[in-house]
């Protein structure tokens, strides 16, 4: 069959070795969603808001020195809609969704971070030996 047939046994194996590899790879990226995800925006490293994901928001954060950012948050996706930062780069991140994404915005000493309560969480994160 694989003798002089168009697919040979070495193309055979390379497609469902693909076909494994994505599997796996889906697997990994939904294990790490969340059930119910927060937007902690923090600056300076202290942080200063806590809003839920699931709620439409839109928030202008400003500061003493007169730093504004306008965050807005609709169907559990974050981002910053304007900034008065000389660069801009916030606003040009676009939209984080998932547990572990951020948005930092260097000149205003401002993150903006999705955290989230995992799926699994009784497994230590990592072993060492």
């Amino acid at each position: 069959m694989f003798r002089h047939g168009i697919i040979t046994k070495a193309d055979f194996l390379l497609i469902a070795g693909v076909l494994i590899a994505a599997s796996v790879i889906i697997a990994v990226r939904t294990a790490g969603r969340t059930e119910e995800g927060w937007v902690v925006v923090s600056r300076d490293g202290i942080e200063e808001e806590r809003l839920s994901l699931k709620e439409d928001t839109r928030l202008l954060l400003r500061d003493e020195e007169g730093n504004e950012n306008l965050l807005v948050i609709e169907e559990e996706s974050v981002w910053i809609e304007e900034a008065n930062c000389p660069d801009g780069l916030c606003v040009r991140q676009g939209h984080i969704s998932h547990s572990g994404d951020s948005i930092i915005c260097l000149p205003h000493k401002l993150v903006v971070t999705i955290e989230g309560t995992e799926k699994n969480t009784s497994g230590p994160d990592a072993m060492v030996n």
